[in-house]
């Protein structure tokens, strides 16, 4: 019998061309996440904290359900606050009253800072630095609760020379009573952002980090610029690291467990897209990302669909089945190497189990969103708190 030799057409030439060139991009992006963590620089035993005064700035809009427990958890800390300043971005719920009430039990006095209407996450921390007098500002979110050591890791953080930036893990809470599939795969989707952005760091190139868990000298924040270099409304985070990186200032990812805050993740497939849209919706806007970044994002973003409509492919011939099976065959394969080298480095290999269902979630919201928040661009801004916010 003579051997299998699938027949080709030019469109499926096209098709093999892209998939090796997104693919090529894929897997040596993903690679080099991987390469990145094995580079996290071994913690010194000598460093002591800083001893520099420590802002903690709180944004809240409309977080009466969350906010008790927030400032419930910075009243345990070993190393109390310098100050805890709340900024109220127009709440229309209960939230400033449930602040109040912790008024007493606080390590030190809570500072609330009231926006007359609404003005979005980046302005309300502005507002909120605006007001501190202490040396470094640490930022976490409404619905974030902290360890009883953050405070200190934060100042240890800062012990070293040079360092403007600390980006510190987040992690969805996990093992809740009724926690769905969802929330599950949703905590392991989310753990590998983390870890790209931790493994960027480690590697000399800081891209991205998380807002609800991010500390950085208020003097270097002055000095590279505040928020008036972004034109985003949002861009209270990624933003603001690249810009004193660019300053001439270290950034340094504190990895450990005593540094790691909690939130809890949407809880079902539309509020996590739309948290995704929203995130990716200033994702190429900023003046600092250069063309080749922007074509490695385009090219990732590629792979993904392509991957995604694989099934599609079979009712084209064996050729195209071929093709289908070995681009799956590589993302799966790359993306769980990758994958669970980040949930064994911060204490997660558990939730490996997941692995499946995350990955085809992230294929989803990948091809989803990326056009979904361009679009959101053009239009001019999404929906979030149930407020229209504009680019």
């Amino acid at each position: 019998m003579p051997p299998f030799v699938p027949s080709v057409s030019p469109a499926f030439v096209a098709l093999a061309l892209l998939l090796a060139v997104s693919g090529t991009v894929y897997c040596g992006f993903i690679l080099r996440i991987t390469f990145g963590i094995g580079l996290e620089p071994a913690r010194s035993k000598a460093l002591q904290p800083s001893g520099l005064t420590v802002a903690v700035v709180i944004a809240a809009c409309n977080e009466a359900a969350n906010i008790a427990a927030c400032l419930d958890s910075l009243t345990r800390q070993r190393r109390a606050p310098d100050e805890i300043i709340l900024i109220d971005d127009a709440s229309e719920d209960a939230t400033v009253a449930i602040a109040e009430g912790f008024e007493s039990s606080l390590p030190t006095q809570l500072r609330i800072v009231r926006l007359p209407v609404p003005s979005g996450k980046k302005a309300a921390i502005a507002a909120g630095i605006a007001v501190a007098q202490s040396e470094i500002i640490a930022c976490t979110d409404a619905d974030c609760t902290v360890p009883e050591t953050w405070i200190s890791e934060i100042t240890t953080s800062f012990a070293g020379a040079g360092v403007g930036v600390v980006s510190m893990p987040v992690f969805y809470r996990e093992d809740c009573e009724g926690q769905t599939l969802f929330e599950k795969t949703e905590a392991l989707e989310f753990l590998s952002l983390i870890g790209v952005g931790a493994s960027l760091v480690w590697s000399g190139t800081p891209a991205i980090c998380n807002g609800a868990n991010l500390a950085y000298l208020k003097s270097a924040w002055q000095q590279a610029g505040g928020f008036a270099a972004s034109r985003f409304t949002s861009g209270d985070d990624e933003h603001v690291m690249r810009q004193i990186f660019r300053a001439g200032y270290k950034v340094i990812f504190n990895a450990s467990p005593e540094a790691a805050v909690t939130t809890p993740g949407t809880g079902n497939l539309k509020a996590f897209l739309k948290q995704r849209i929203r995130w990716a919706s200033k994702g190429t806007g900023y003046r600092e990302i250069s063309l080749g970044f922007v074509l490695t994002l385009a090219l990732l973003y590629v792979f993904n669909l392509v991957v995604l409509l694989s099934p599609l492919w079979m009712w084209f011939g064996d050729a195209w089945i071929l093709a289908a099976g070995f681009a799956v065959a590589v993302k799966c394969s790359v993306d769980f190497f990758s994958m669970r080298r980040i949930a064994v480095r911060f204490g997660k290999a558990k939730w490996m189990r997941y692995f499946f269902f995350a990955e085809l979630l992230q294929l989803l919201y990948v091809s989803v969103c990326a056009p979904a928040a361009q679009l959101a661009r053009i239009s001019g801004g999404y929906t979030w708190k149930g407020r229209r916010i504009w680019q």
